[in-house]
């Protein structure tokens, strides 16, 4: 079974590392080639294996063919359909899932059955199995597109989403009653939602305890979030592994208990048995309460399997169970390998499963002896039991160290792979905080939720109490994320170095202390510490004009210093262009501070992430046309003239003069970056026509440069004939989102810079663009990040250059 399970997954795993589905013909020849290997035991698991790669592309293949059609993306569309989540509200927007299930055209109703994420700002009081008729306007899965950035196309395609909108305006039917089992499921989640957001009226820490109750974190402040991430303990609010199975393992021991009571019973059916039955059911009633995502899917099944062989009364190994468990959650969803829990999940249970199985061998071989209490043994009695339970303690409490140090090395290069991010703090965090959760927080959770409805009064008194643990959980987590280094981003690493790191852990958990090649796991691990990325020569720069949307941002990088110009914009309280894309890319760079941060103007899709960027790193000098909007020491107002080298590439401000104008976009900073050997860039935030004759006036010819980002997001306002000429680009990069709402770039403005003989790559396509000033060969060109790191789900939009 391990070797069938894991011939499976590196199938499936290597569909999802491709970056083109295989057609229909190819499935077809490698299922017959699959069946005529199978036959023969030497190659049943290739067998295996193939067979994994083509359920994988089969079931890729029928979500994408899911998509919305490309010809109703930014359309007015009438939808009519149910919500099927719990609306998230973050201030004015309320967000939901949408189960469209018809579609008017031409006053005709016709068939449409897709799920689409919707946005709704100022939207009325909705809730899960509502029906609603709404004028909506969509756009297919896209998301940004960045070095180290979350793939959020990839998650919406793992979440069976197939468009993304806004609702322009609607008219309510009224709640359409329940039709079928999964609209009553949703109606029960909306009523407990009802019930407990009652309960937890007044008590500590709200936001955390409806999400551990039914997994809707929206109510969790982006300040929690962040402690939570410092100190890497995130895995205890998602629903996961972690709760189903301690739901399962309560339910277990108290059904044992109660059920071993009655001699009739157990004369019926084992205790055991009906543990287990009754431990199934209530892991399956929480998923359900949680909304049976994608975790939850996935540590319901694990459990399941697990019960299983309770229930059928086969006594199993673990590692059995758990490889059984691993091809059930592969052929339910071939999607699970490309998240992070699904790994973390099932390496985390192989290594308690593996520290645990020589410790179980041990208490085996344990002799017992007893012997009949006397009088004159029972003094000495108690005070060498007294003496074993404190040993005992002590023994349990060096066991859980030893597990918790085996669990953190054994799950550090997958961290390291998906989070990019590496804190010392977390095992110790994680050392104090798991047991408070699994032993006080949830217990008390469950037990609120037991007596909601019966026993509200009660039920406020047990969510208070847990508010009191959580809020103290809190306490100590944030404590230990404000200790100086708790969490360092670590810079993208070659598949070498993953795969010593790999070596090297195994090595070190799975042989035995004293083994003679032990020791070589300490050094495949060195790579991880040592490793540094690639900076550019002296003369050079690398220059990376970001995916952030409808927006500007883009990152400089010379040999020791690194320039940011623009920090693309702030959506809401908690999310922002600057946490979610600058600060991941440069962490993958192995960047850790910014030499100077320029501002080019006010306008928010520019500015919006410069205050979350400074918070997360040292920004060291920051130049600006509105100093206004920041009280920072080390801020300057960006004039002419003002110049500067790094690494013998010269900087130089042109824009905006000494004398201000009253337009905003016509002040913009503008920057212009030339190499050693005479290569120029030129960014020129969003100036207008007005400030381009400007500099087309006062400089010229001294305008030239090879690459451009140009004005104002290629509005019909700018990038004028004459400034074209001046600058006299061959390669033109445009900041502007995928299908945004104003347009950009303008047909007439794209056509301009065409006639002139000039590429054009636009970041809503093309994701992050990548180009290497100063050098010769393919580098020297722009990079599309789509093209660079292709998935075949990226392929419908991925359309760089234009000419």
């Amino acid at each position: 079974m391990i070797p069938l399970a894991l011939a499976v997954l590196v199938g499936t795993l290597c569909l999802q590392l491709s970056s083109d589905l295989p057609s229909p013909l190819v499935c077809g020849w490698l299922v017959a080639l699959a069946m005529f290997l199978a036959w023969w035991p030497r190659t049943r698991l290739f067998a295996a294996c193939l067979a994994g790669y083509v359920w994988a592309a089969g079931y890729a293949d029928q979500r994408l063919a899911a998509d919305l059609p490309v010809g109703l993306e930014g359309q007015d569309l009438t939808l009519q359909g149910a919500v099927v989540s719990l609306p998230e509200i973050d201030g004015r927007a309320t967000r939901f899932v949408f189960a469209a299930q018809s579609l008017r055209a031409e006053s005709q109703w016709q068939a449409f059955r897709h799920t689409i994420r919707l946005s709704w700002y100022d939207a009325p009081v909705l809730q899960a199995g509502q029906g609603w008729r709404l004028n909506v306007r969509l756009k297919r899965r896209h998301g940004f597109h960045n070095p180290g950035g979350f793939d959020y196309e990839g998650w919406l395609l793992q979440n069976g989403i197939a468009a993304t909108g806004y609702v322009r305006n609607s008219d309510m039917t009224h709640a359409w009653p329940a039709a079928d089992a999964a609209d009553v499921l949703l109606h029960l989640r909306t009523a407990v939602d009802r019930r407990l957001q009652t309960a937890l009226d007044g008590v500590s820490q709200p936001g955390l305890l409806r999400a551990l109750t039914l997994g809707v974190d929206d109510g969790i402040p982006a300040a929690q979030w962040a402690v939570f991430r410092a100190t890497g303990t995130g895995h205890l609010v998602a629903i996961s592994g972690m709760h189903i199975s301690l739901v399962a393992g309560l339910g277990f021991a108290a059904m044992r208990w109660l059920w071993s009571r009655s001699a009739r019973l157990t004369n019926v059916l084992a205790a055991p048995r009906a543990a287990a039955i009754a431990a199934l059911l209530l892991a399956t009633l929480y998923s359900v309460l949680a909304g049976f995502g994608i975790p939850t899917q996935r540590a319901w099944i694990m459990v399941s399997v697990l019960l299983s062989g309770v229930m059928l009364g086969r006594p199993t190994r673990p590692a059995h169970n758990l490889a059984l468990a691993l091809l059930a959650v592969i052929l339910f969803d071939p999607f699970a390998v490309l998240s992070p829990g699904f790994w973390l999940s099932f390496v985390a249970v192989a290594i308690i499963f593996a520290r645990l199985s020589p410790r179980r061998a041990t208490d085996r071989g344990t002799p017992r002896t007893m012997s009949s209490p006397t009088f004159t043994t029972v003094l000495p009695t108690i005070t060498q039991g007294l003496a074993a339970r404190v040993a005992h303690v002590g023994s349990e409490t060096r066991e859980l160290v030893r597990l918790q140090w085996a669990l953190s090395l054994g799950l550090l290069p997958l961290t390291l792979l998906f989070f990019g991010q590496l804190g010392w703090i977390a095992p110790f965090a994680n050392l104090l905080a798991v047991p408070w959760t699994t032993l006080l927080l949830m217990p008390l959770v469950f037990a609120g939720l037991f007596v909601l409805y019966p026993l509200p009064a009660l039920a406020h008194l047990l969510f208070a109490l847990a508010g009191w643990a959580a809020e103290r959980m809190d306490a100590l987590l944030t404590a230990l994320a404000g200790l100086p280094g708790s969490m360092l981003g670590m810079p993208e690493l070659p598949a070498w170095v993953y795969g010593a790191a790999f070596v090297g852990v195994g090595l070190l958990l799975l042989l035995p202390r004293g083994t003679p090649y032990r020791g070589l796991g300490w050094l495949a691990l060195v790579p991880l510490a040592t490793w540094t990325p690639p900076r550019p020569e002296a003369g050079t720069a690398w220059f990376t004009l970001l995916d952030v949307g409808q927006g500007l941002a883009a990152v400089v990088q010379t040999r020791e210093h690194t320039l940011v110009f623009d920090t693309g914009p702030r959506f809401s309280a908690d999310f922002d262009t600057g946490t979610a894309v600058l600060v991941p890319f440069l962490a993958a760079q192995g960047i850790r501070h910014v030499d100077t941060l320029v501002v080019s103007h006010g306008d928010n899709d520019h500015r919006g992430g410069a205050v979350s960027l400074a918070a997360r790193l040292p920004v060291y000098r920051l130049s600006t046309s509105v100093p206004q909007y920041f009280d920072w020491r080390y801020s300057n107002r960006c004039t002419a003239e003002q110049h500067w080298t790094w690494d013998g590439v010269r900087f130089r401000m042109l824009h905006p003069p000494a004398e201000r104008t009253a337009d905003e976009n016509d002040s913009s900073c503008v920057l212009q970056i030339e190499t050693g050997d005479g290569e120029r860039l030129l960014l020129t935030g969003d100036i207008e026509a007005a400030a381009e004759r400007a500099l087309v006036s006062r400089y010229g010819d001294v305008l030239r440069s090879r690459l451009l980002v140009v004005p104002h997001h290629g509005s019909r306002t700018s990038s004028t004939a004459a400034f074209i000429h001046a600058v006299a680009p061959q390669e033109v990069l445009i900041p502007a989102g995928y299908r945004n709402r104003y347009g950009f770039p303008h047909p007439t403005v794209a056509a301009r810079y065409r006639a002139f003989g000039a590429r054009l790559w636009r970041t809503g396509t093309s994701g992050a663009v990548h180009v290497h000033l100063g050098e010769t060969g393919p580098t020297a060109f722009p990079v599309a990040e789509r093209r660079r790191d292709p998935r075949y789900w990226h392929s419908a939009v991925a359309v760089p250059p234009e000419r």
